[in-house]
């Protein structure tokens, strides 16, 4: 095992790879769960078949990509140069994805006002219409702002680790 090294960015470098691998491990909880709820609802409900694929298939990829993400971040934290690679791999993915999410979930935020005129139109009570409309707007900008902010920390992950002494410190 190598040497530790207090260096800050050796620190924050493997505060992420454990945020990370949390998150992912979460994730892949939620993947199967949800993989659980679809194939019990086939049973239960007519749904199309072509829309149960999909939704597994969907949850499967995902599901997939979380237990990639859990073997590169502990591969990392035990300094293995594999992990090194995949992790670099996985910030940029990463980075692209929440930052076409959060202009995805920002644009949705710009043009949510629609949404307390069709609750008015569905007969829903002003009060209540503008109370769901404006907790939507809440929920989009927060998921955009978290997005924004991911992008530029996995940016920075994937620089540090391509750095020479990131490099020495993950064994062959």
């Amino acid at each position: 095992m190598p040497p530790v090294n207090t260096h800050r960015s050796f620190f924050l470098m493997r505060m992420l790879m454990w945020l990370v691998l949390l998150l992912a491990a979460w994730g892949i909880v939620q993947y199967a769960a949800h993989m659980w709820v679809v194939l019990r609802m086939q049973g239960v409900q007519p749904v199309a078949t072509g829309v149960l694929l999909r939704a597994l298939a969907w949850d499967g990829l995902y599901m997939l990509l979380a237990v990639l993400s859990v073997m590169a971040a502990a591969g990392g934290l035990m300094w293995k140069s594999w992990a090194r690679t995949m992790l670099r791999a996985l910030a940029v993915i990463l980075a692209v994805y929440f930052l076409a999410g959060a202009i995805m979930l920002f644009a949705q935020w710009q043009g949510s006002d629609p949404a307390g005129t069709a609750l008015l139109a569905r007969g829903v009570s002003p009060e209540l219409a503008h109370a769901l409309a404006a907790r939507l707007r809440r929920i989009l900008l927060m998921g955009a702002l978290m997005k924004a902010l991911a992008a530029p920390v996995l940016a920075w992950l994937f620089w540090r680790l391509g750095k020479a002494d990131a490099i020495a410190r993950y064994v062959r």
